[in-house]
């Protein structure tokens, strides 16, 4: 599989257009049941068409299979390199730009053709779209796998907050429940669980956040460690 370079400079910074409204609202299937046939019919086209991919958008990743954004060489900052993401520190702000690496299990497997323009795009939609919950570092999106973002300071913990007793790789819940663990990142759990059982209530499993391996850790640790400052420890958990 061939690789592509990001060389060049993004030369304006466009910013965010306003949201997009959705059409409709969420059909439940009790006024599924209410629809004539005609529009059922209707919906189930639209079903299948948002599922199914069209001739044009088939040749066009087949065709971008050999140009896939693996790596990037921007004269714009100091670079780190991540698992799929390159980020650049501009002193002011931050340039990030996300790849077309396919990560997973701590590995590169691949790439794929657009995948880093469909997460850059995602995760600045979610960003655009919850302003009004909390303040985000979202600047601007000059390129499809660009984002430029305020610079702050990084809370080292990844907050991972789980409902059900599942998971398969070595920080899941379920994973370490199954090996006979009961106490997991601070929090206990009965006998007699099975695999993608809900759980009671809600937990946070936090992890410590690192470029080879994520670790899990209790609150307790985070807090006996001095990583986190109790008042951090305290807003990051409510936010």
């Amino acid at each position: 599989m061939g690789s592509t370079q990001l060389s060049a400079k993004p030369t304006s910074v466009t910013k965010l257009p306003t949201p997009v409204k959705t059409w409709g609202r969420p059909i439940s299937h009790s006024l599924l049941r209410r629809l004539p046939r005609t529009q059922l019919r209707s919906i189930d086209g639209r079903i299948q068409a948002a599922h199914s991919v069209t001739p044009e958008v088939e040749a066009a990743i087949q065709g971008a299979i050999d140009r896939c954004l693996t790596e990037t060489n921007l004269s714009i900052g100091k670079q780190t390199v991540g698992k799929v993401r390159d980020t650049y520190d501009c002193g002011s702000h931050i340039v990030i730009v996300t790849s077309d690496r396919q990560s997973a299990f701590d590995r590169l497997l691949a790439s794929v053709p657009y995948k880093g323009q469909v997460l850059n795009q995602t995760s600045a939609w979610w960003m655009q779209h919850t302003t009004h919950i909390t303040p985000n570092a979202l600047l601007a999106v000059p390129d499809p796998n660009v984002s430029i973002m305020k610079k702050c300071q990084v809370l080292p913990i990844e907050f991972v907050v789980r409902g059900f007793m599942t998971g398969s790789t070595d920080t899941s819940l379920w994973t370490h429940y199954n090996a006979g663990e009961r106490t997991y990142c601070g929090n206990s759990f009965p006998d007699g669980m099975r695999k993608n059982d809900k759980l009671e209530h809600q937990v946070i499993t936090p992890t410590t956040k690192s470029t080879s391996h994520d670790v899990p850790i209790s609150a307790q640790e985070i807090l006996d460690q001095g990583i986190l400052s109790q008042q951090d420890w305290d807003q990051a958990r409510i936010s």
